[in-house]
């Protein structure tokens, strides 16, 4: 058992009490697998640590042949309370992990579907601006074409005023003399 419980301690390295580095943004199903892992994992742990129970009351209190109040105690007892704090102390630390993870995944679930939510506004928004900007530059087109004629009627207009300016004062000049 002591086998185990030290094999638990290397597959955990969260254990030692250092801070875990902020986990990088998952998907839903990595989310979930990650979910699943822990609680199979504290499922594990929570076996271990009835079975270790189990043995700790059978060794301070299991079959015994010596009914004398101060009779030897179970060899294996001081082992097995060690084993037990462990066993004990792994399971909480995977309870945190996991209560941890669970956190994490709500706030992960949260922000991913604020940012979706935000990108969809946005490439709506983006959307329209770029009709709007069509829609203008269709405008500018038309009031472009519509300045040249304008120009072409005022140039047109400027020419035959001057030609009458020009066949008045002649006509004048005729009638002065």
């Amino acid at each position: 058992m002591a086998h185990a419980v030290r094999s638990l301690d290397q597959q955990h390295p969260g254990t030692t009490g250092k801070a875990p580095s902020p986990p990088p943004l998952l998907t839903d199903r990595q989310v979930n697998e990650k979910v699943e892992n822990l609680s199979i994992q504290l499922r594990l742990m929570t076996r271990e640590r009835n079975e270790l129970r189990k043995r700790l009351a059978f060794a301070t209190h299991g079959t015994t042949f010596d009914k004398r109040p101060y009779h030897r105690l179970n060899p294996d007892y001081e082992r097995l309370k060690i084993q037990c704090v462990r066993a004990m102390s792994d399971l909480q630390s995977l309870q945190n992990q996991h209560t941890n993870a669970l956190k994490r995944c709500e706030e992960v679930a949260k922000e991913t579907d604020f940012y979706h939510t935000l990108h969809s506004r946005l490439l709506s928004d983006q959307t329209q601006l770029k009709d709007d900007v069509d829609m203008l530059r269709r405008e500018n087109g038309q009031l472009l074409r519509e300045r040249n004629l304008l120009q072409q009627s005022w140039e047109d207009m400027k020419r035959l005023h001057e030609e009458d300016q020009k066949e008045i004062g002649d006509l004048r000049a005729q009638q002065q003399q």
